[in-house]
C-alpha cells in the first residue's frame, strides 16, 4: 500500500496479475518552490516492492525527487547469513531499493528492527544525496522518534507510578531506559545448541519511586509476532520479583496479527502499536479495538505519525 502526499495510490491489475500505474498529475506537487513530494510505503507482500518501484518511475516523469517513509522495513529480521545456503534477505531488499529508487531525496524508516538496516541502505546508495534515517522528532532534528513516548503523552501516564520493562539490555539502550524512574530489565537464557529461549529472568535495574499496587507494568520493544517473550517477561516479573499487576501494558511499534490468537490478549490489558503491519480500520487514530471488555488494542496509524512529525516539510495535501 502506498500513499503519495496523503492520498492512496491505486494500481490497475490485469487478469494475469500484472500491474500498471497511471499516476494522475493532480497527486504530484510540481511547483518547484514547493518542498518535495512525500511517499509513505506500507509493505504488505512482495507485490508491494514492485508498486514502490513503479511509483518511483512515474514520479520522475513529473518532478526530480520525493521523500520516502517506510513503516515496517521488510526482511529486517533476516539481517545476516547464519549458515551456508541461507539468504541474507535484508541485503537483497536493500539492494533492490538502492539500485532502483533514483528519485528519493530522504528516506525515513520507523523503528527498524535491526541496526543493520540503515547501514545497508546508506552504504549502497547510488546517489550520495540520499541518506536513510530513522523517524525523527520535528522540533529536534537528529532525535529519534519513540513510539513509547508518544503513547505516554497520549495516555497522560504518570511515569512515577509505573514499572517500565525492557526484554533485554539492547532494548533498554535503544529506548533510553534512563528516562524512566522504575526500570526492570529481562534476560533471555538460551540453549546454545538450538538458540531457543529456555528461561527468562527479570531484575530491577532502577527504582526511584514506590509504585502503588496494581500500577501499570509496561513492556517496551519494537516488534511483536506471537509475543511469547513478552508473556514470559510478565511471568518472570511475577516469579522473580513478586511484582504483580492487573494492568499490564505492551507497547510495540510493529505488531503482527498473529499475536491476536496467541497469549497476548490473555496477559495484557492494553496493547499499543501502529498499523505498520497490522491493519486497523481506516478511520481510527490511537483508538481502541477490544480483545474483550477488559482488554484493548490501541492503534496509531503511521500516516498520522508522519503528519505530526514532519512540520519542517511541506505536506500540501495533508
Amino acid at each position: 500500500m502506498i500513499y503519495l502526499n496523503g492520498k492512496k495510490v491505486e494500481f490497475i491489475e490485469f487478469p494475469n496479475k500484472e500491474r500498471r500505474l497511471d499516476l494522475p498529475a493532480n497527486m504530484v506537487n510540481i511547483d518547484l518552490y514547493q518542498i518535495v513530494n512525500n511517499v509513505y510505503w506500507k509493505y504488505e507482500d512482495d507485490k508491494s516492492i514492485f508498486e514502490l518501484l513503479a511509483l518511483d518511475y512515474a514520479i520522475k516523469t513529473y518532478c526530480e525527487q520525493y521523500n520516502l517513509y517506510i513503516g515496517y522495513m521488510p526482511y529486517s529480521r533476516m539481517d545476516r547469513v547464519e549458515k551456508q545456503g541461507t539468504t541474507f534477505s535484508l541485503d537483497i531488499i536493500t539492494n533492490i531499493l538502492t539500485k532502483n529508487l533514483s528519485a528519493v531525496n530522504h528516506l525515513f524508516i520507523l523503528d527498524p528492527h535491526s541496526d543493520v538496516t540503515l547501514k545497508q541502505l546508506n552504504n549502497k546508495q547510488r546517489y550520495k544525496k540520499t541518506v536513510a534515517y530513522e523517524f525523527e522528532e520535528s522540533n529536534t532534528p537528529n532525535k529519534k522518534y519513540e513510539f513509547a513516548k508518544d503513547v505516554i503523552n497520549y495516555t497522560k501516564l504518570d511515569i512515577n507510578n509505573a514499572w517500565f520493562v525492557f526484554p533485554d539490555k539492547g532494548a533498554a539502550k535503544r529506548y533510553n531506559a534512563d528516562d524512566y524512574p522504575n526500570v526492570i530489565i529481562c534476560e533471555k537464557v538460551r540453549d546454545f545448541a538450538t538458540g531457543k529461549i529456555q528461561q527468562i529472568k527479570a531484575h530491577i535495574e532502577k527504582q526511584t519511586t514506590t509504585p502503588e499496587k496494581d500500577t501499570p507494568i509496561i513492556i517496551i520493544d519494537d516488534l511483536c509476532s506471537y509475543g511469547g517473550t513478552f508473556v514470559g517477561a510478565i511471568n518472570a516479573i511475577e516469579n522473580d520479583l513478586n511484582i504483580k499487576s492487573k494492568n499490564n501494558w505492551l507497547i510495540v511499534t510493529h505488531a503482527e496479527e498473529a499475536m491476536m490468537v496467541a497469549d497476548i490478549p490473555k496477559t495484557f490489558q492494553k496493547v499499543f502499536s501502529t498499523d505498520s503491519i497490522a491493519t486497523p480500520p481506516e478511520t481510527i487514530s490511537m483508538s481502541n479495538q477490544e480483545f474483550d471488555e477488559n482488554h484493548q488494542f490501541y492503534v496509531r496509524p503511521v500516516l498520522d505519525i508522519i503528519k505530526d512529525l514532519n512540520k519542517w516539510f511541506t505536506f500540501k495535501h495533508f
